[in-house]
């Protein structure tokens, strides 16, 4: 868990080489740019929390590859477009969080 690090930058590249990562926590930091299409390889994700940063861009459709994904929060970013579709694909999908962003759509 790395809330309230006040971590900087981007999340790192280096992160998609942990395969066998189950939980990953930046909540309340200060991360900035978009959140990478590579956290996509991280197939064995239970929870990923990127609430309270400064992301931008669009939510990666690759989030659809996370099948085990149980909690996926994204709250309190600037995130924009459309909710993936691909959301939908994840079955053991409990919790998700996309309020306080640019985001449309349906799931």
């Amino acid at each position: 868990n790395l809330s309230f690090n006040e971590i900087t930058g981007s999340i790192p590249r280096s992160l998609r080489q942990l395969t066998k990562l189950t939980r990953v926590h930046f909540g309340n930091n200060n991360l900035t740019n978009t959140i990478g299409s590579d956290l996509g390889l991280l197939t064995d994700l239970v929870d990923l929390y990127l609430d309270e940063n400064y992301f931008t861009g669009t939510i990666p459709t690759e989030i659809g590859l996370l099948t085990e994904l149980e909690s996926f929060a994204v709250f309190n970013n600037h995130i924009t477009g459309t909710i993936p579709t691909e959301l939908s694909s994840l079955t053991k999908l409990r919790t998700l969080y996309l309020d306080n962003n640019n985001i449309t759509g349906e799931i």
